[in-house]
């Protein structure tokens, strides 16, 4: 059983590594007003793909479990492509300004109070 700690370890890194990157992409990449929708397609994509794996794996249609293990490596590698394909059409997008991420965290200019009006409570 310590033998699978390395793997276990691995695997846990690159899931932490892909969701981060991905959700941060995702988060970058889309429209202020589309942001939400965005995350949530995100977690719905994954959500599915954790299904078909939770299908596959107690509908137990493949006996050996090397064969199981290839079939889920052939549906990553046909995403793969599929996603491989889709990058030719994409779009960077680079939001103004005003709709950075770190400016979302700064009162707006328009607000009725300013950071100079702001008081401390004590």
């Amino acid at each position: 059983m310590l033998w699978q700690t390395v793997q276990y370890l691995l695997l846990t890194i690159a899931e932490i590594l892909v969701s981060i990157t991905g959700l941060v992409f995702a988060y970058s990449q889309s429209p202020k007003r589309y942001k939400s929708v965005i995350m949530s397609a995100w977690l719905f994509t994954t959500a599915i793909g954790d299904l078909i794996v939770a299908v596959v794996a107690e509908a137990r249609a493949v006996r050996n479990q090397s064969i199981e293990f290839f079939l889920f490596s052939g549906l990553m590698t046909f995403g793969a492509v599929v996603f491989a394909a889709l990058v030719s059409f994409y779009k960077e997008y680079i939001p103004p300004h005003h709709e950075s991420e770190d400016q979302q965290l700064i009162i707006s200019p328009n607000a009725i109070e300013t950071e100079d009006e702001i008081q401390l409570s004590k």
